[in-house]
Order: structure tokens, then sequence, then C-alpha cells
């Protein structure tokens, strides 16, 4: 998280709001067109390892073989369309410089997937310490490559070629440490069952529909405001976007952590167990993100202009349209990913196709009507039905007592209302870095202090997670 944000502020300063824009919207499209790179392949191998590693583990090979097969294939048919198309979707986009950044699509793609497929395969097996490193491998690794690059005056061609450097070498070392800690780990057996290999094809479907989804909610308003307003407008929007990302890091790291988790209890009839890991993972996760939210839309303004600089003013009001989008973003994290591995991957795709055409509608409607700031209330609108339904999905495979959650969420609402009190007073203090980071720590400090004096967070827990802190 922490070089995520480096990079993003590192990004913003060396490129202006239109370089910044083209950069990210070659990359939105890659992101897209990773959709059909991915099939969904790596998510249904993952789910399928996690039940036959238990029950019938010498299927574990064949599953990975055929799976990391599979990707690869569709890696490079995916990746190989840029190689022709990069003129005609610049064109399609009306910015010709786009065209230049597109062809360095198919290695960008090609290995975005293996890297995402090892990452998710890792996940399957609940070795959740080696999802981890290879994700830090990749975000340090393309760190300094794209600062290095981008700074010798290589721009957004640079920072792309940093992407690639990132995502071959954490690609590398997750596909050959996943061959000599699992592939080999695990006898073969002669034969693949017999329609394995369809079950596994016939879930990615499910599960490549909620990505496609998932990618054209994220994603299609970033094309939309390019092709509506401009480069600079889309610059505004994917760093308010990307902030919100790396915000959410830590409860995305939770949610992919419980998510096996939550289908083992499901597997093994363990309905209490899941409701209660689920409840403590959402309750603890909003005791973070409902100040956090308030905390950002009071100090949208004076931090762009502090770390970003007087050319992203226009970031502002979308950051703070985006304070919504952190809370809908925590609960979904810790739910979300879940529904794949309790089996419900096609309730969680046929929900996220609802809500991501509805968001495409909206957001042209709302940016034609409003500019560049329709474009994050669309997102909010539409991402507060899905949050909706993938509760409402959990409550029913866990009998969840919403009531007993909102009883406990509800007391973090007195502690966070004093805090954007104070906060808000002193915001109006704040001249520069040190000021700023100042009223932060005073208003973490003020919240913290109200959240125990109400009860919503009790005294042991908060000197267990410090000393949880220290020691890791």
């Amino acid at each position: 998280m922490a070089v995520g944000s480096l990079l993003t502020v590192i990004l913003a300063r060396l490129l202006n709001p239109t370089g910044y824009g083209l950069l990210f919207l070659a990359i939105t499209i890659f992101n897209i067109a990773s959709i059909f790179s991915r099939f969904g392949v790596a998510k249904s191998s993952a789910r399928y390892i996690a039940e036959y590693k238990e029950k019938n583990s010498d299927q574990i090979p064949h599953i990975i073989h055929y799976s990391l097969s599979l990707n690869i294939l569709t890696s490079l048919i995916i990746g190989g369309i840029f190689l022709v198309g990069d003129t005609s979707i610049a064109t399609l986009l009306d910015e010709p410089k786009l065209a230049d950044l597109l062809l360095l699509g198919p290695p960008f793609i090609i290995l975005y997937t293996l890297m995402d497929y090892s990452r998710t395969i890792f996940q399957g097996f609940e070795d959740i310490h080696s999802a981890a490193l290879i994700r830090i491998l990749e975000r340090v690794i393309k760190f300094g490559a794209i600062v290095i690059l981008v700074a010798f005056g290589y721009g957004a061609t640079g920072a792309i070629v940093g992407y690639i450097i990132g995502y071959f070498c954490s690609s590398a070392f997750g596909l050959g440490y996943l061959y000599y800690t699992y592939y080999r780990k695990y006898s073969r057996s002669t034969t693949m069952e017999k329609g394995l290999q369809r079950r596994i094809a016939e879930y990615s479907f499910p599960v490549t529909l909620t990505n496609s989804a998932d990618k054209v909610e994220k994603q299609m308003d970033v094309l939309i405001v390019g092709f509506l307003l401009d480069p600079a407008a889309v610059g505004f929007y994917v760093l308010g976007k990307q902030l919100m990302q790396f915000i959410s890091v830590p409860v995305s790291a939770l949610g992919f952590v419980i998510s096996p988790t939550l289908g083992n209890k499901k597997a093994n009839d363990d309905l209490s167990g899941g409701s209660s890991i689920y409840r403590i993972s959402l309750s603890n996760s909003l005791l973070i993100y409902v100040p956090a939210a308030a905390g950002l839309f009071l100090l949208a303004e004076p931090g762009v202009l502090i770390v970003f600089g007087d050319e992203y003013l226009g970031a502002v009001p979308i950051l703070q349209v985006f304070s919504v989008y952190i809370i809908l973003r925590s609960i979904t994290h810790i739910s979300s990913n879940g529904l794949d591995y309790l089996g419900r991957a096609k309730t969680r795709a046929i929900t996220k196709s609802i809500t991501a055409v509805l968001n495409m509608l909206l957001t042209v409607i709302l940016v034609i009507e409003f500019g560049v700031i329709g474009a994050a209330i669309a997102t909010v609108l539409t991402f507060s039905l899905y949050t909706f339904v993938v509760i409402y999905v959990v409550k029913s495979e866990f009998g969840l007592d919403i009531m007993d959650l909102l009883k406990e969420v509800s007391k973090m609402i007195p502690a966070t209302l004093l805090m954007s009190i104070i906060v808000y007073y002193m915001a109006g203090m704040i001249d520069g870095i040190y000021s700023l980071l100042s009223v932060i720590v005073f208003g973490i400090v003020i919240y913290l202090l109200a959240s125990i004096g109400t009860g919503a967070l009790k005294l042991d827990n908060l000197t267990q997670i410090i000393k949880s802190l220290i020691t890791s």
C-alpha cells in the first residue's frame, strides 16, 4: 500500500494531468482486455483446489497443469489483438497519442495474467503469505522500474514498461515457487478425474462474467470520461479511484484471507463459525473505514493541494464523493470474494452484471450533465445496490444477524461525529505537509479515545492490535 501510494504521488508529479490521464487510459484498456485473458480460470481452479486438497489431493497437479495451459492460451490470443488493433482503439477514443502505448499491450496482458494466476492459486491453497509475497515483489520492482524510466524522460511509455518489468519478475517467481512448493508436492493420479476439466471450465464462466461486470464497473467509466471529456479529466478521475484502491488495501487483504476459509466453513456445515468470522471481520473493518471516509471528505482539498499540487484540484470533489465509496468497498471486500468460494459465483455474476450496465448508463447521463464528478456519483449509486445484495446473500448462507451487526456499527457513529467536528475546525489551520499530518494524527487520537469511551473499541483489543503491529 505504501509503495502504491508513493508511486501515485510521484507519477502525478512527474506527469501533468494530461500525460497521467493518457497513461491510465491505456492501462484501463489493458485491464478490461485482461478479463478475457484470465477468463476466470485461476479463480475457478482455486475453488477446486480448496476442495480437492483435503479429499482427493492426487488431482491437484492435473488441476494446475490444465488451468495454467488454458490461461497461457487465452492470454496469448487476447494479447495478440493489440498487435493489430492499437490504431483502431486510439481512433475510436479520438486519442492518437494512445496508439503507441497500446502497442505494449501484449506483454502487459500476458504477464499480468500469469502473475494473477499464480497469486490466485496460492489463495486456493490458503497460502496467503506466498500470495502476498508475489504482490509485494510486483509492487516493489514495478515502483523502482517506473520511477527510473519516467525520471529519465520516457514518460507514459516508460511507466508501462515499468509495469511489464514488475509483472515479469513476479510471475516468474510465482510460477516457479508454485511448481516447487505445491505441484511437485502432491502425487499425481494416472488420469484427471472424469468431468473435472468440464467443471473447472463451467465454473470459470460465472467468474468471468463477474470479473467482466466488475471491470466494466471499475474501468468502463474511465473510458466514458475519456471519450466524453479529455485526458485531464481522466487524470482527475483516475487519481481519485487510485486513492480509493490504496485506502482499501487492508480490508482487501482481509477479504482475500477469509474467502477460502468461509468456503471451508460452509463445506463443513459450520455456519456459526462462518458467521462469526464474517461478523467480526466486517465490524472491525467498518470501525476503521467509517472515520477514514469522514476524514477524507473533510481534508480532500488541503490534501490534494499539498501532496499533488494545484494542477490536480479538479480531483477534490471526486474524492469527496468517493468518501462514501470507501465504506461500500470495505463491506464488499469482506463479503464479495467469499461468494465464489461459497458456490454463489452465479448469483454474484448476475448482480454484478446488472449493476455494471446501470453504472454505464448512469455514467453517460451524469457525465453529460455534471462533468467528471457525475462518473463518481454514478459509481457510488450503483455500487450501493451491489453491496446490499452481497450482504443479503452472505446473510442467507450463514444466518447472519443483521440487527446485532448494526448495533455494533452504531457504536462508532458518536466517535466519528466528534472527530469530524474537531477536524473540520482544524482544517483551516493547515498550511503544509506537517500541519496536515498533525491534524490527521490528532483526529485519529480523538477517534480512538471517543471509541473507547462509547464501547465501540475495547482497550484490551487496542492493546492487542498495537502488540501485533509491533511484532509484525
